[in-house]
């Protein structure tokens, strides 16, 4: 419950902080809230909500960078917090090449110098765990860590409950219907914003595809793009004001609240 608070917390601050809407508003967290409730069934792994408070965490230091001051600290402190998200969920680190282009091309900040720092950074929680398991002689649980990087089973969606299955249909309905509408009025927003929304839709890009190739890791997906879609559902709901959007507004809250219901009736059925 804490790493929730804080990742709640993390995203609303995110989305202040950078005003990446036009309008005072903390639509960006209450997005996230409502899907994160939605999947209530993914409480119950402290490894996922430990990654849903660390990734936004490094969002938050990475786009900091932007403003090109402290930048060497700030990148040691986003890849501190990828590292620690690692450490509960390996397969992250699939992402780190994306950030790392994120950081050249949205940010301008990759440097040997700001690369060399990021690598401090994501290894510092390792030192720590390697210095643990050497003091107890036993260094296969820190090797078994990373050997499941490299194990790729055949794509089988059976893996996936059914809950998880209408709430990744939702999810995917909302990314391209939001999407959409950004392309469409984007213009309007300002560069920076723009660079930064890029690193949300590509990272929702990235983890879709992740998805349809290794779907057995689907809890872990399913968290990515709840963080970077809430940004694009709220840049719709917050910068629309025709009929058909309010429509879809309502529509959407009500598909989201029938489905939070049926998780948790799900998940009293599976207690009993």
């Amino acid at each position: 419950m804490g790493c929730f608070a804080l990742s709640v917390g993390l995203i609303t601050d995110l989305a202040n902080r950078f005003s990446l809407l036009r309008s005072n508003t903390h639509m960006v967290g209450v997005v996230y809230l409502f899907f994160s409730c939605c999947a209530c069934l993914q409480f119950s792994s402290v490894e996922g909500e430990l990654l849903s408070a660390c990734v936004p965490l490094s969002y938050l230091f990475l786009f900091l960078c932007q403003e090109g001051k402290y930048v060497t600290g700030l990148v040691y402190y986003a890849f501190l917090a990828f590292g620690v998200a690692s450490i509960g969920v390996v397969h992250i680190l699939y992402f780190l090449p994306l950030i790392w282009l994120f950081m050249r091309t949205n940010l301008s900040q990759l440097t040997w110098r700001t690369w060399m720092v990021s690598m401090m950074g994501l290894l510092t929680p390792y030192w720590f765990a390697f210095c643990w398991y050497f003091i107890h002689k036993d260094l296969s649980p820190f090797v078994d860590h990373f050997r499941v990087l490299g194990v790729f089973q055949s794509i089988n969606y059976d893996v996936i409950p059914a809950h998880s299955q209408f709430t990744i249909a939702l999810i995917l309905a909302l990314m391209v219907i939001c999407l959409v509408h950004y392309m469409r009025k984007n213009r309007y927003d300002s560069f920076r914003i723009r660079l930064l929304f890029e690193i949300f839709i590509w990272m929702d890009l990235a983890a879709v595809v992740f998805l349809f190739l290794q779907p057995q890791h689907y809890d872990l997906l399913l968290r990515l793009l709840f963080i970077n879609v809430a940004p694009l559902v709220a840049h719709f709901i917050v910068l629309t004001s025709t009929k058909a959007t309010n429509v879809m507004f309502i529509l959407i809250t009500f598909v989201i609240l029938v489905l939070t219901a049926y998780n948790i009736l799900w998940t009293q059925s599976l207690l009993f």
